[in-house]
């Protein structure tokens, strides 16, 4: 919506209203000529008898097709500047971006391997506390038990009781060594950078002629299967299961 002219308002027009008015100026001629094709394909009979009137409706498609090629035609020229300053303005930025993505990909390269190594470590360290605390606990077990046989209730009680507190350890570490990557490695940076992995399941076809199409059916869209079929029939597919395939004439006029 324009902005209102209020009192005080010295403003200018902006760029795109001048364009906006520059662009109807020099239409004028040519929607001049839109208004009277469309003024004319309101009176058009609802049905064709005869030859004549099919000429006449040809013709008509023909000027219609003709007008609608010079609105593109002139929408394309007037247009073309604008996306030369455009591949312009992207061309300078361009550089400056693609350099910055090689260096952050070149910096990142040893963080990555760093944070994989760190959540390696301590994954293995926690799997080889848990296995070590388990073999404690296992340990502590027995030994109660031998001294609850020799009589010696209280001890044996405090040993269970240290059984038991090493197996939750041992728990503990089973549940550390199940953390995601993100959990195990992460480093903080002097000025508040935070680095972990991020990991994401990726499937990547090797062989298309094997890919389960039933399995994905699911997830194609229905543009998806659409093209797919446009595909298909356009090499020669005359039946398709759940696809009706049929021929259609359009008017074509030159």
């Amino acid at each position: 919506m324009d902005d209102i002219a209020t009192i005080g308002h010295n403003n200018p027009p902006s760029d795109q209203a001048l364009l906006q008015a520059f662009l109807v100026d020099k239409t004028a001629g040519l929607r001049q000529r839109y208004e009277e094709l469309l003024a004319a394909s309101d009176r058009i009979p609802a049905t064709c008898e005869d030859d004549e009137t099919a000429g006449k409706l040809g013709d008509m498609v023909k000027l219609i097709s003709a007008c609608h090629k010079s609105f593109e035609g002139q929408r394309v020229s007037e247009k073309e500047p604008y996306l030369t300053l455009s591949r312009t303005v992207d061309g300078f930025f361009k550089k400056f971006t693609e350099n910055l993505d090689t260096a952050k990909k070149k910096v990142s390269r040893p963080l990555e391997m760093y944070l994989k190594r760190k959540e390696d470590e301590r994954r293995s360290a926690a799997m080889e506390a848990a296995r070590l605390q388990r073999e404690k606990a296992d340990r502590l077990e027995r030994e109660a038990a031998e001294l609850a046989q020799a009589n010696m209730a209280k001890a044996s009680e405090e040993t269970l009781k240290e059984a038991v507190r090493v197996e939750e350890q041992a728990i503990k570490s089973d549940k550390l060594a199940e953390a995601n990557p993100a959990e195990l490695a992460r480093t903080r940076g002097d000025y508040g950078s935070l680095a972990t992995l991020r990991t994401v399941w990726v499937g990547e076809i090797v062989d298309k002629s094997a890919v389960d199409l039933d399995a994905l059916r699911p997830f194609m869209s229905e543009d998806v299967l659409q093209k797919l079929v446009n595909a298909a029939v356009k090499a020669g597919f005359r039946d398709l299961r759940g696809v009706k395939i049929y021929q259609q004439s359009t008017a074509q006029v030159r």
